[in-house]
């Protein structure tokens, strides 16, 4: 999800939020009765980010979020491939 500067910061999260998938309550991944997820922050990750989210273990894990920096190489493409929720700060 590509930011923009022009919306506030509620209306941006609330955004996010409402563009996420989720799975349903139960079948969620929990531990100690909370949802579990991995945040990656990346910056020209390329390469690199792919095989990090494909590595996360989903059966401990109910989501990945990659956080793109800025990155000018294909790092929210290859996020977004690989099975993770992104977006990106610039």
């Amino acid at each position: 999800m590509k930011t923009n500067s022009s919306i506030s910061s509620r209306e941006f999260i609330t955004k996010l939020i409402e563009s996420t998938p989720v799975k349903e309550m139960s079948i969620r991944t929990n531990y100690r009765g909370l949802s579990l997820m991995v945040t990656m922050p990346c910056w020209n990750e390329e390469g690199k980010v792919g095989p990090g989210v494909k590595s996360v273990p989903r059966d401990l894990v109910d989501c990945v979020c990659v956080v793109n920096n800025g990155s000018i190489d294909n790092t929210a493409i290859e996020a977004e491939e690989a099975g993770a929720g992104y977006f990106s700060l610039c």
